[in-house]
This record gives C-alpha cells, structure tokens and sequence, in this order.
C-alpha cells in the first residue's frame, strides 16, 4: 500500500498563492513515486480547480494518520501548532524560509533561498540551498530555452508585487516607469485594479492569472514583490527586480542581489517617487540586466525539483 503524503499549506487571495503554488509543484513530482498526495487548508476556487485538474484531493481540516508524511508551508505556525500536527501523523517536514522553526520534534526543515547554507547552521534535518528550490516543469521548459538569450530592448514588463500591495506603491511605480520608457507593454497582476493611466506605454491588468510560466514567458523584465516570483523569474532567466513588502522579504532581495540575481528597489514602506526612479533607471540599464542573466545561469539549478524530492525521501527514510 501506497504511504500518505499530505500538504499542509493555504491558497486563497488572502495569503496569496506562492505556498500553495511550490507545494503543488513538489505533490506533482511525488506521485511519481509510491505515495498517495493529498492538501489539506483552505483554498478558493482557483486552487481547487488547480487541484482538481491535478487529480489531488483535499480536505478542509486535518485528521489523524499516523501512518502519514506532512509538509507544512505557512508562515503562520508556532512550536504549539507543529507539534499538534505532529502528534495526527507519522513524520512532519516544514518548509522554513526565516530560520524559524528549529523544533526538536520535527522530522526535515527545508529552506532553499539563495545561500541558504551560510545563515542557517545545519543538522542531520536541513535541506538546504536555491538548488532545492521547487521549479515547476512548465518553469524547467521555459529556462532551458532562454539559457543562451542575452538582454534585448526592453519592450514588456511584468509587475507582481502579492496578494497585498500593503503599503500602496503600485501606482507610485506604474507613473515612474511611464516617465521613464516608452512603448513598453506593462501588464498588472494584482487583487487591486491600478487607478492611474499611462500616457507613454500600454497597460494591461489582471487579477490572478491560471499559468505564471505563461506570463514569464511573454515578458522581458519582471517587477516582484519580494516573495518567490523574483525566484521563478530568475529560474526563467528574466531580468528581476523587487520592491520588498516585508523587512524578512527585503533581506532576502538584498542575498539574491548580493548574488547578482536581483535588483533591490527597497522596502515598499520606504518608497519615494524620487529614491524608485533612481533605482529603477539602473534596473533597466542594459550592462545590469546582461550581468544578472550571466549569473543566472548558474546560480540556479535546472535539476533542482528532482534534487528536492530526492532529499526529501532521504531525509524520511533516514528518520523512520
């Protein structure tokens, strides 16, 4: 009989997709093994219709399987509520991109932020490190094809900044690029529709989107929010830069930028008008988006959604 693998993560508009997005990744590449996958938290109909054509069931609560694997993905745990879940079930990896869940009782810790191994100090639990990060197939098939492309003129930017534009920046930025290209295509993913118009460029927007790969494929540049689409972009080889929504986000911009793989626009709380050109007319220079697609190449690993789930089942074989 199959052993259970169960995702412990939420996808709604609320917390956003990105930990529902990269545990679907890691379910999908685990039914080629020998377990039955299965979600449980709470979902909106985009990611249960993503479930749904995944063939992955799901449940609102969890229930008790001590015969189960649990991967929990949520920035809003505590020792209490791990160690609750642990009790329900036979083994509990957490993903833990702050360092934050160094529990006794927990069975693997996974981090895979770009240099990962130089702030968290390792054991025998960790998987650590961007070659482990979970980059969909869909993301594999885009990288391999932009793997020789230099930078060319930009002539569309793609703008992601979450869920929750929190500190309202989104307007800010769109009239700063508008003053700063022309005939570029900027196109808008966000829960709240922009209110201001351009004069020098075209604008587009949308709420959420079914297929992100679709969406890095179709742009030259990407604008984040500091959460992983600055990794997938990356990944895809698209010049990337981040206005960070977080304090914890904006440490992460600052390590992939250390190496050479995003911009940092700052904090989106600190934000002027006057510091975001300045920051984002060296973005879009051409010797700096030619030097971030040169390390992009090897920064990231094209491999590294195998690497993942190989650890993974090392790591739960070693421990039970």
């Amino acid at each position: 009989m199959n052993r259970r693998f169960l995702f412990y993560c939420d996808g709604n508009e609320l917390v956003g997709f990105g930990h529902f997005s990269r545990c679907l990744t890691i379910a999908t590449e685990l039914k080629k093994y020998p377990f039955e996958v299965s979600f449980c938290g709470n979902y909106d109909r985009f990611s249960i219709e993503r479930l749904s054509a995944a063939d992955i069931p799901y449940n609102a609560k969890m229930s008790a399987d001590m015969s189960a694997i649990v991967l929990v993905d949520s920035y809003h745990q505590t020792e209490a509520s791990l160690l609750a879940i642990k009790h329900l079930c036979m083994s509990v990896l957490v993903i833990d991109d702050f360092d934050q869940y160094r529990f006794s009782f927990l069975d693997g810790i996974i981090n895979v932020r770009v240099a990962a191994e130089q702030f968290v100090t390792p054991t025998d639990k960790h998987i650590l490190g961007v070659k482990y990060f979970p980059f969909s197939p869909e993301l594999r098939a885009i990288r391999h094809n932009n793997l020789s492309i230099q930078a060319l003129p930009v002539t569309s930017i793609l703008i992601a900044l979450g869920a929750k534009d929190r500190f309202k920046v989104m307007d800010v930025l769109i009239e700063t690029l508008d003053s700063l290209v022309c005939d570029v295509n900027l196109t808008i993913l966000s829960a709240e529709k922009p209110v201001v118009s351009c004069k020098n460029n075209t604008l587009k927007y949308f709420s959420f989107v079914e297929n992100m790969a679709d969406f890095y494929q179709e742009h030259d540049v990407v604008i984040s929010g500091g959460g992983s689409i600055k990794y997938e972009a990356g990944f895809c080889m698209r010049a990337n830069a981040a206005i960070s929504q977080t304090v914890e986000q904006r440490h992460d911009t600052l390590l992939l930028q250390q190496h050479n793989v995003c911009f940092d626009l700052g904090l989106s709380e600190e934000v002027t008008p006057v510091t975001l050109k300045q920051s984002l007319a060296s973005f879009l220079d051409e010797k700096i988006r030619i030097a971030q697609l040169q390390c992009m190449q090897t920064v990231y690993c094209s491999e590294s959604l195998t690497h993942l789930v190989n650890m993974i089942m090392r790591v739960i074989n070693v421990r039970n």
